[in-house]
């Protein structure tokens, strides 16, 4: 049996300061808070390559640092996000603490991440996600939203699988790969 191993370490991105401004113009009183957000840093993200057999690659790199989101600015603009960074990694890693050996994750399978796309408001959707482990979260959507952000899916990283309501996902069910709507009503829709 085959054996690779090794240590790294691995510091995701620190999201950008947020902004404080104030809204001042000639005729508004009282203008209120005018800063914006600062952008998310990146995510450290592990993907399976099966094309990968051993660890080699990562043998000499000691740190991986994600990048830090940009810095809001005034007139309520967020700053940018930092892109993610990808390492990828044979079928079968393990990754895991090295300080308690807590186990963060068990890469079997290739490539099969979980997004959710929703009407509702942040708070509801991270409570869910943190609940049942999907992996982005995407909150207060109109239908329209949903299908631009399901072309963008499908244009980075191909085949989709979308489980929706029938009704108001029934254009995004549409255009998946594979499309399951659930309800009684919203099945009949979205298969016509």
């Amino acid at each position: 049996m085959f054996i690779d191993e090794t240590n790294i370490k691995v510091i995701a991105g620190s999201g950008g300061d947020g902004c404080t401004a104030f809204r001042r113009e000639k005729y508004i009183e009282m203008g209120g808070p005018f800063g914006g957000n600062g952008g998310k840093g990146s995510d450290i993200i592990f993907k399976v390559d099966t094309g990968l057999h051993t660890l080699v690659d990562l043998r000499y790199m000691k740190t991986i640092k994600g990048k830090k989101g940009e810095n809001g600015s005034g007139k309520n603009m967020d700053g940018k996000s930092a892109d993610d960074i990808i390492i990828k990694v044979p079928q079968g890693t393990v990754v895991s603490d090295f300080d308690t050996g807590l186990v963060i994750a068990d890469l079997k399978e290739q490539g099969v991440q979980t997004v959710m796309l929703t009407g509702d408001n942040k708070i509801a959707a991270k409570c869910v996600s943190d609940e049942i482990g999907i992996d982005y979260v995407y909150s207060n959507l109109m239908p329209e939203n949903k299908l631009n952000i399901l072309d963008t899916i499908r244009n980075k990283f191909g085949d989709v699988a979308m489980v929706g309501d029938g009704i108001n996902d029934a254009p995004a069910l549409a255009r998946a790969n594979i499309g399951i709507a659930m309800g009684a009503a919203g099945s009949d829709v979205a298969i016509e």
